[in-house]
Protein backbone atom coordinates (compact mmCIF):
# COMPACT_ATOMS: atom_id res chain seq x y z
CA UNK A 1 0.00 0.00 0.00
CA UNK A 2 0.82 3.26 -1.22
CA UNK A 3 0.29 6.79 1.00
CA UNK A 4 -0.49 9.71 -1.00
CA UNK A 5 0.28 13.13 0.12
CA UNK A 6 -0.09 16.68 -1.12
CA UNK A 7 2.34 18.77 -3.14
CA UNK A 8 2.23 21.22 0.11
CA UNK A 9 3.44 18.72 2.34
CA UNK A 10 7.26 18.29 2.73
CA UNK A 11 6.98 14.58 4.48
CA UNK A 12 6.42 11.64 2.27
CA UNK A 13 5.74 7.87 3.28
CA UNK A 14 5.95 5.17 1.31
CA UNK A 15 4.77 1.31 2.98
CA UNK A 16 4.59 -1.51 0.71
CA UNK A 17 4.11 -5.20 1.34
CA UNK A 18 4.63 -8.01 -1.92
CA UNK A 19 3.12 -11.82 -0.94
CA UNK A 20 3.50 -14.57 -3.15
CA UNK A 21 2.37 -18.24 -2.00
CA UNK A 22 2.21 -21.99 -3.55
CA UNK A 23 0.35 -24.92 -2.11
CA UNK A 24 0.31 -28.70 -2.68
CA UNK A 25 -1.74 -31.26 -1.16
CA UNK A 26 -1.40 -35.34 -1.48
CA UNK A 27 -3.44 -37.32 -0.29
CA UNK A 28 -1.59 -40.34 0.64
CA UNK A 29 -4.56 -42.78 1.27
CA UNK A 30 -8.21 -41.81 2.93
CA UNK A 31 -6.97 -41.53 6.58
CA UNK A 32 -3.35 -40.18 5.71
CA UNK A 33 -2.52 -36.46 3.80
CA UNK A 34 0.53 -34.37 3.46
CA UNK A 35 0.93 -30.94 2.97
CA UNK A 36 3.12 -28.46 1.12
CA UNK A 37 3.49 -24.66 1.28
CA UNK A 38 5.93 -22.00 -0.02
CA UNK A 39 5.72 -18.52 1.10
CA UNK A 40 7.84 -15.24 0.50
CA UNK A 41 7.00 -12.24 1.66
CA UNK A 42 8.85 -8.18 1.19
CA UNK A 43 7.98 -5.50 3.64
CA UNK A 44 9.54 -1.93 2.80
CA UNK A 45 8.90 1.09 4.67
CA UNK A 46 10.13 4.53 2.99
CA UNK A 47 10.46 8.02 4.35
CA UNK A 48 11.15 10.84 2.47
CA UNK A 49 11.37 14.65 3.82
CA UNK A 50 11.78 17.78 1.47
CA UNK A 51 13.40 20.78 2.48
CA UNK A 52 14.72 24.05 0.24
CA UNK A 53 18.23 23.17 1.18
CA UNK A 54 18.06 19.28 1.83
CA UNK A 55 16.38 16.42 0.50
CA UNK A 56 16.08 13.25 3.42
CA UNK A 57 15.20 9.18 1.75
CA UNK A 58 15.78 6.37 4.12
CA UNK A 59 13.96 2.90 3.29
CA UNK A 60 13.95 -0.17 5.33
CA UNK A 61 13.25 -3.21 3.75
CA UNK A 62 13.07 -7.36 4.91
CA UNK A 63 11.97 -10.03 2.96
CA UNK A 64 11.27 -13.91 3.97
CA UNK A 65 11.17 -16.71 2.40
CA UNK A 66 9.24 -20.45 4.15
CA UNK A 67 8.14 -23.60 3.78
CA UNK A 68 6.19 -25.92 5.77
CA UNK A 69 5.45 -29.45 5.73
CA UNK A 70 2.01 -30.80 7.33
CA UNK A 71 1.84 -34.63 7.91
CA UNK A 72 -1.69 -35.64 9.33
CA UNK A 73 -2.95 -39.21 10.06
CA UNK A 74 -6.44 -40.13 11.16
CA UNK A 75 -6.24 -42.86 13.80
CA UNK A 76 -10.09 -43.44 13.77
CA UNK A 77 -13.35 -41.21 13.86
CA UNK A 78 -12.84 -39.58 17.56
CA UNK A 79 -8.81 -39.46 17.37
CA UNK A 80 -6.59 -37.48 14.59
CA UNK A 81 -3.05 -36.23 14.62
CA UNK A 82 -0.95 -33.83 12.87
CA UNK A 83 2.36 -32.87 12.77
CA UNK A 84 4.30 -30.37 10.91
CA UNK A 85 7.59 -28.74 10.57
CA UNK A 86 8.55 -24.80 9.20
CA UNK A 87 11.49 -22.79 7.88
CA UNK A 88 11.67 -19.41 7.75
CA UNK A 89 14.59 -17.77 6.08
CA UNK A 90 14.88 -13.45 6.70
CA UNK A 91 17.34 -10.38 5.34
CA UNK A 92 16.86 -6.76 6.03
CA UNK A 93 18.55 -3.92 5.33
CA UNK A 94 18.43 -0.16 5.77
CA UNK A 95 19.59 2.70 3.27
CA UNK A 96 19.15 6.20 3.62
CA UNK A 97 20.55 9.13 1.20
CA UNK A 98 20.76 12.70 1.88
CA UNK A 99 20.79 14.85 -0.89
CA UNK A 100 22.20 18.42 -0.19
CA UNK A 101 20.77 20.66 -2.94
CA UNK A 102 22.93 23.54 -2.66
CA UNK A 103 26.41 22.05 -2.93
CA UNK A 104 24.77 19.49 -5.23
CA UNK A 105 26.35 16.02 -3.98
CA UNK A 106 24.97 12.67 -2.00
CA UNK A 107 25.56 11.02 0.81
CA UNK A 108 24.46 7.10 0.88
CA UNK A 109 24.31 4.81 3.19
CA UNK A 110 23.09 0.99 3.32
CA UNK A 111 23.17 -1.33 6.94
CA UNK A 112 22.17 -4.99 6.98
CA UNK A 113 20.62 -5.63 10.17
CA UNK A 114 21.74 -9.63 9.95
CA UNK A 115 23.20 -12.21 7.18
CA UNK A 116 20.04 -14.44 6.45
CA UNK A 117 19.04 -15.60 10.08
CA UNK A 118 16.68 -18.00 10.15
CA UNK A 119 13.49 -19.95 11.88
CA UNK A 120 13.18 -23.76 12.46
CA UNK A 121 9.99 -24.86 13.92
CA UNK A 122 7.91 -28.18 14.92
CA UNK A 123 4.77 -28.55 15.82
CA UNK A 124 2.67 -31.53 17.19
CA UNK A 125 -1.48 -30.98 17.07
CA UNK A 126 -3.82 -33.57 18.93
CA UNK A 127 -7.62 -33.67 18.12
CA UNK A 128 -9.56 -35.60 20.29
CA UNK A 129 -13.66 -36.03 20.50
CA UNK A 130 -15.05 -37.54 23.62
CA UNK A 131 -18.75 -37.39 23.20
CA UNK A 132 -19.48 -33.33 23.69
CA UNK A 133 -15.74 -32.39 24.48
CA UNK A 134 -13.40 -32.06 21.89
CA UNK A 135 -9.77 -31.48 22.99
CA UNK A 136 -7.38 -29.84 20.79
CA UNK A 137 -3.63 -30.38 22.59
CA UNK A 138 -0.66 -29.27 21.51
CA UNK A 139 2.87 -28.75 21.54
CA UNK A 140 5.53 -26.24 19.31
CA UNK A 141 9.26 -25.81 19.53
CA UNK A 142 10.80 -23.28 18.07
CA UNK A 143 14.25 -22.17 17.29
CA UNK A 144 15.45 -18.37 16.24
CA UNK A 145 18.90 -17.90 15.02
CA UNK A 146 18.62 -14.25 15.22
CA UNK A 147 18.88 -14.90 19.62
CA UNK A 148 19.98 -18.41 19.26
CA UNK A 149 17.29 -19.24 21.44
CA UNK A 150 14.88 -22.32 21.69
CA UNK A 151 11.56 -22.13 23.08
CA UNK A 152 8.91 -24.82 23.76
CA UNK A 153 5.31 -23.56 23.87
CA UNK A 154 2.40 -25.70 24.78
CA UNK A 155 -0.56 -25.44 23.85
CA UNK A 156 -4.31 -26.08 24.88
CA UNK A 157 -8.22 -25.69 23.56
CA UNK A 158 -11.61 -27.17 24.57
CA UNK A 159 -15.00 -27.29 23.02
CA UNK A 160 -17.89 -28.22 24.80
CA UNK A 161 -21.20 -28.46 23.10
CA UNK A 162 -23.65 -27.17 25.39
CA UNK A 163 -26.39 -27.62 22.47
CA UNK A 164 -26.59 -29.19 18.79
CA UNK A 165 -25.77 -25.72 17.56
CA UNK A 166 -23.80 -23.66 20.60
CA UNK A 167 -20.36 -24.76 21.71
CA UNK A 168 -18.61 -23.30 25.16
CA UNK A 169 -14.79 -22.65 23.65
CA UNK A 170 -11.44 -22.13 26.05
CA UNK A 171 -8.06 -21.85 25.08
CA UNK A 172 -5.00 -20.80 26.48
CA UNK A 173 -1.24 -21.34 24.75
CA UNK A 174 2.09 -19.68 25.10
CA UNK A 175 3.24 -17.83 21.74
CA UNK A 176 7.39 -16.72 20.92
CA UNK A 177 8.59 -14.69 18.71
CA UNK A 178 11.93 -13.84 18.19
CA UNK A 179 12.85 -9.83 17.89
CA UNK A 180 12.53 -8.17 14.89
CA UNK A 181 15.14 -7.18 12.90
CA UNK A 182 14.73 -3.65 12.93
CA UNK A 183 14.37 -3.51 16.89
CA UNK A 184 18.37 -4.33 16.96
CA UNK A 185 18.92 -1.17 15.40
CA UNK A 186 17.17 0.71 18.54
CA UNK A 187 19.06 -1.66 21.14
CA UNK A 188 22.39 -0.37 22.26
CA UNK A 189 25.26 -2.11 23.82
CA UNK A 190 23.23 -5.32 23.41
CA UNK A 191 24.70 -8.75 22.07
CA UNK A 192 21.95 -10.37 20.17
CA UNK A 193 22.29 -13.25 21.92
CA UNK A 194 21.39 -11.11 25.25
CA UNK A 195 17.63 -10.60 23.67
CA UNK A 196 15.20 -12.91 24.70
CA UNK A 197 12.96 -13.95 22.81
CA UNK A 198 8.98 -11.91 23.62
CA UNK A 199 6.48 -14.36 25.03
CA UNK A 200 2.89 -13.89 24.91
CA UNK A 201 0.53 -16.06 27.27
CA UNK A 202 -3.04 -16.15 25.77
CA UNK A 203 -6.30 -16.79 27.37
CA UNK A 204 -9.72 -17.10 25.26
CA UNK A 205 -13.16 -17.80 26.86
CA UNK A 206 -16.23 -17.47 23.94
CA UNK A 207 -18.80 -19.19 23.07
CA UNK A 208 -20.26 -20.16 18.74
CA UNK A 209 -23.51 -20.32 17.90
CA UNK A 210 -24.29 -21.96 14.59
CA UNK A 211 -28.46 -21.36 13.25
CA UNK A 212 -29.33 -22.43 9.17
CA UNK A 213 -27.37 -19.98 7.46
CA UNK A 214 -26.16 -17.30 10.68
CA UNK A 215 -23.04 -18.00 12.61
CA UNK A 216 -22.44 -15.71 15.60
CA UNK A 217 -18.84 -15.90 17.91
CA UNK A 218 -18.52 -14.28 21.19
CA UNK A 219 -15.11 -13.86 22.56
CA UNK A 220 -13.35 -12.26 25.17
CA UNK A 221 -9.39 -12.69 25.70
CA UNK A 222 -6.56 -11.50 28.02
CA UNK A 223 -2.93 -11.53 26.20
CA UNK A 224 0.26 -11.13 28.76
CA UNK A 225 3.36 -9.80 27.29
CA UNK A 226 6.85 -10.60 28.73
CA UNK A 227 10.42 -10.29 27.94
CA UNK A 228 9.79 -7.49 25.09
CA UNK A 229 13.06 -5.71 23.66
CA UNK A 230 12.07 -1.78 23.96
CA UNK A 231 8.86 -2.34 26.61
CA UNK A 232 9.48 -4.27 30.13
CA UNK A 233 5.99 -5.67 29.57
CA UNK A 234 2.48 -5.33 28.29
CA UNK A 235 -0.83 -6.63 28.40
CA UNK A 236 -4.25 -6.43 26.01
CA UNK A 237 -7.51 -7.67 26.73
CA UNK A 238 -10.58 -7.10 24.72
CA UNK A 239 -14.20 -8.62 23.21
CA UNK A 240 -14.73 -9.76 19.48
CA UNK A 241 -18.25 -9.99 18.63
CA UNK A 242 -18.54 -11.74 14.68
CA UNK A 243 -21.86 -11.95 12.54
CA UNK A 244 -21.54 -14.26 9.64
CA UNK A 245 -24.29 -14.86 6.90
CA UNK A 246 -23.59 -17.45 3.92
CA UNK A 247 -25.78 -19.02 1.41
CA UNK A 248 -25.49 -20.36 -2.61
CA UNK A 249 -25.02 -16.23 -3.46
CA UNK A 250 -24.37 -14.37 -0.63
CA UNK A 251 -20.91 -14.19 1.89
CA UNK A 252 -21.38 -11.93 4.53
CA UNK A 253 -19.68 -10.71 7.98
CA UNK A 254 -20.16 -8.05 9.81
CA UNK A 255 -17.86 -8.22 13.41
CA UNK A 256 -17.07 -5.68 16.51
CA UNK A 257 -14.26 -5.21 18.66
CA UNK A 258 -12.83 -3.75 21.60
CA UNK A 259 -9.45 -3.58 22.30
CA UNK A 260 -7.24 -2.19 25.46
CA UNK A 261 -3.69 -2.38 24.70
CA UNK A 262 -0.68 -1.00 27.22
CA UNK A 263 2.80 -1.12 27.36
CA UNK A 264 5.05 -0.47 30.10
CA UNK A 265 8.95 0.56 30.44
CA UNK A 266 10.51 2.38 33.40
CA UNK A 267 10.87 5.97 31.83
CA UNK A 268 7.59 6.61 30.75
CA UNK A 269 5.60 3.70 32.56
CA UNK A 270 2.25 2.64 31.62
CA UNK A 271 1.16 4.04 28.11
CA UNK A 272 -1.37 3.20 25.11
CA UNK A 273 0.66 0.45 22.56
CA UNK A 274 0.99 2.23 19.32
CA UNK A 275 -1.84 -0.27 17.58
CA UNK A 276 -4.20 0.38 20.31
CA UNK A 277 -7.91 1.07 19.13
CA UNK A 278 -10.77 0.57 21.19
CA UNK A 279 -13.41 0.31 18.73
CA UNK A 280 -13.32 -1.36 15.37
CA UNK A 281 -16.32 -2.20 13.27
CA UNK A 282 -15.50 -4.37 9.74
CA UNK A 283 -18.10 -4.99 7.35
CA UNK A 284 -18.08 -7.45 4.35
CA UNK A 285 -20.47 -8.05 1.53
CA UNK A 286 -20.16 -10.60 -1.43
CA UNK A 287 -22.82 -11.11 -3.69
CA UNK A 288 -22.36 -13.34 -6.56
CA UNK A 289 -24.41 -11.40 -9.24
CA UNK A 290 -23.72 -14.46 -11.73
CA UNK A 291 -22.12 -17.57 -12.05
CA UNK A 292 -18.85 -15.80 -13.37
CA UNK A 293 -19.41 -12.49 -12.02
CA UNK A 294 -19.05 -11.21 -8.46
CA UNK A 295 -19.43 -8.17 -5.99
CA UNK A 296 -17.78 -7.22 -3.12
CA UNK A 297 -18.61 -3.96 -0.96
CA UNK A 298 -16.26 -3.33 1.99
CA UNK A 299 -16.51 -0.85 5.00
CA UNK A 300 -13.93 -0.52 7.93
CA UNK A 301 -14.22 1.80 10.99
CA UNK A 302 -11.97 2.31 13.42
CA UNK A 303 -12.28 4.92 16.42
CA UNK A 304 -8.71 5.99 15.89
CA UNK A 305 -5.16 5.23 16.84
CA UNK A 306 -3.10 6.69 19.68
CA UNK A 307 -0.13 9.13 18.99
CA UNK A 308 2.73 11.60 21.22
CA UNK A 309 1.72 15.38 20.30
CA UNK A 310 4.37 18.22 20.38
CA UNK A 311 3.08 21.02 22.58
CA UNK A 312 4.47 23.73 20.85
CA UNK A 313 7.58 23.55 21.30
CA UNK A 314 9.90 20.70 20.11
CA UNK A 315 9.92 18.87 23.51
CA UNK A 316 7.28 16.04 22.99
CA UNK A 317 3.92 15.43 24.82
CA UNK A 318 2.68 12.84 27.12
CA UNK A 319 3.40 9.61 25.20
CA UNK A 320 0.58 8.18 23.31
CA UNK A 321 -1.53 10.86 24.96
CA UNK A 322 -3.75 12.00 22.17
CA UNK A 323 -6.07 9.93 19.54
CA UNK A 324 -5.78 10.14 15.80
CA UNK A 325 -9.52 11.16 14.06
CA UNK A 326 -11.71 7.75 13.17
CA UNK A 327 -11.09 6.42 9.83
CA UNK A 328 -13.59 5.37 7.52
CA UNK A 329 -13.11 3.71 4.29
CA UNK A 330 -15.87 2.00 1.74
CA UNK A 331 -14.20 -0.15 -0.89
CA UNK A 332 -16.16 -1.25 -3.76
CA UNK A 333 -14.82 -4.39 -6.61
CA UNK A 334 -16.42 -6.10 -9.14
CA UNK A 335 -14.64 -9.29 -10.38
CA UNK A 336 -14.87 -11.57 -13.45
CA UNK A 337 -13.86 -14.95 -13.49
CA UNK A 338 -12.64 -17.02 -16.70
CA UNK A 339 -12.23 -20.67 -15.76
CA UNK A 340 -10.09 -22.90 -18.09
CA UNK A 341 -9.34 -26.99 -18.11
CA UNK A 342 -5.82 -26.53 -15.98
CA UNK A 343 -6.32 -22.92 -14.50
CA UNK A 344 -8.14 -19.40 -13.94
CA UNK A 345 -8.18 -15.82 -14.22
CA UNK A 346 -10.35 -13.37 -12.58
CA UNK A 347 -10.00 -9.85 -13.89
CA UNK A 348 -11.26 -6.67 -11.78
CA UNK A 349 -12.10 -3.52 -11.11
CA UNK A 350 -11.78 -2.06 -7.63
CA UNK A 351 -12.60 1.48 -6.27
CA UNK A 352 -10.38 2.17 -3.41
CA UNK A 353 -12.18 4.71 -1.00
CA UNK A 354 -15.43 5.08 -2.95
CA UNK A 355 -16.62 8.04 -0.34
CA UNK A 356 -13.05 9.61 -0.62
CA UNK A 357 -12.53 10.04 3.26
CA UNK A 358 -9.80 11.80 4.31
CA UNK A 359 -8.37 9.03 6.44
CA UNK A 360 -4.98 10.70 8.87
CA UNK A 361 -1.98 8.56 8.71
CA UNK A 362 0.06 10.18 11.04
CA UNK A 363 1.01 14.17 12.12
CA UNK A 364 3.95 15.56 11.71
CA UNK A 365 5.17 18.41 12.75
CA UNK A 366 7.26 21.74 11.37
CA UNK A 367 9.40 23.82 13.85
CA UNK A 368 8.73 27.83 13.13
CA UNK A 369 11.73 29.66 14.37
CA UNK A 370 10.08 32.90 14.24
CA UNK A 371 7.00 32.25 15.92
CA UNK A 372 9.10 29.86 18.28
CA UNK A 373 6.72 27.18 17.84
CA UNK A 374 5.53 23.72 16.07
CA UNK A 375 2.56 23.67 13.17
CA UNK A 376 0.80 20.29 13.05
CA UNK A 377 0.47 18.52 9.76
CA UNK A 378 -1.09 15.27 8.01
CA UNK A 379 -0.07 12.79 5.98
CA UNK A 380 -3.40 11.26 4.47
CA UNK A 381 -3.80 7.27 3.21
CA UNK A 382 -5.06 6.42 0.30
CA UNK A 383 -7.90 8.62 -1.52
CA UNK A 384 -10.79 7.45 -3.85
CA UNK A 385 -8.60 5.00 -6.02
CA UNK A 386 -9.88 3.36 -8.74
CA UNK A 387 -7.65 -0.16 -9.78
CA UNK A 388 -7.56 -2.38 -12.69
CA UNK A 389 -6.54 -6.19 -11.85
CA UNK A 390 -6.18 -9.45 -12.63
CA UNK A 391 -5.18 -12.86 -10.98
CA UNK A 392 -4.30 -15.81 -12.68
CA UNK A 393 -3.97 -19.90 -10.56
CA UNK A 394 -2.66 -22.48 -11.81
Amino acid sequence: MKFAHSKEDNLGLDDKTLLQNIGWRYLISERFYYNLYLARQKDSEGTEVNFPEVRFRDKYEIERFGIRNDLGYEIDKNHSVEIGAFYTIEKGTYSFKIRDIKEGRDIEGKEEYNKNPFEVSFYLQNKLNLGRIHLFPGLRWDYFKLNERRNISPRFNLSYDLLKDLSLNLSAGAYYEPPELTEFSKVNGEHLKDIPSKLVNQYVLGVDHKFRNVNIKLEGYYKDYKRLVLDKKGFAKGIDLLFKYKDRDILSFLSYSYLVSKRYNEDIKWYYHDYDETHTIPFVFNYKLKRWLDLNLKYHFGSGKPYTPYKGTPIEGKWNSERYPEYQRVDLKLSKDFRFSNSELTTYLEIVNLFNHKNVFMYYWDWDEEKGSCERKAVYQLPFLPILGAIFKF
